[in-house]
């Protein structure tokens, strides 16, 4: 059962996945950035990951790995700007969470909002959407 948060509580959880999603995802650690995403551990398993570069429900799980590698080598970084979360467990068992994004490359940067849901317990993401800026 997951344990219940506050709002605050929620925002410190959610800020410390994704905040060390973003380390592995800057640093290109491929093996470190798999252990977020999973089809059978947490509340709720991997449902999808959307930005303004992947197909309408994002890629397969199977297939993130390869999105990373892209964006990392085209020398882009991510920097979490923003983040609030309601307090949980929501219905699906996780946490509920806004955030904003900045994604910079060497020539340019744009800033995304968008809206997921993780698992604080099992550290797992499985609703990341990120928008247009």
């Amino acid at each position: 059962m997951p344990l219940a948060r506050s709002a605050a509580e929620s925002t410190e959880c959610a800020r410390s996945v994704l905040s060390s999603f973003i380390d592995a995802f800057n640093r290109g650690d491929s093996a470190r950035l798999a252990t977020f995403f999973s089809t059978t551990q947490g509340a709720t398993v991997f449902k999808w990951f959307v930005t303004p570069e992947t197909p309408a429900f994002g890629p397969g799980i199977s297939q993130l790995p390869d999105y990373f590698a892209t964006w990392r080598d085209s020398g882009e970084r991510w920097r979490l700007v923003g983040l609030e979360a309601g307090g949980s467990p929501g219905w699906h068992g996780g946490v509920d969470f806004a955030m904003t994004i900045e994604r910079s490359w060497p020539d340019r940067s744009v800033t995304n909002f968008g809206k997921g849901a993780l698992d604080c317990d099992a550290r797992k993401i499985f609703v990341f959407a990120l928008g247009s800026g």
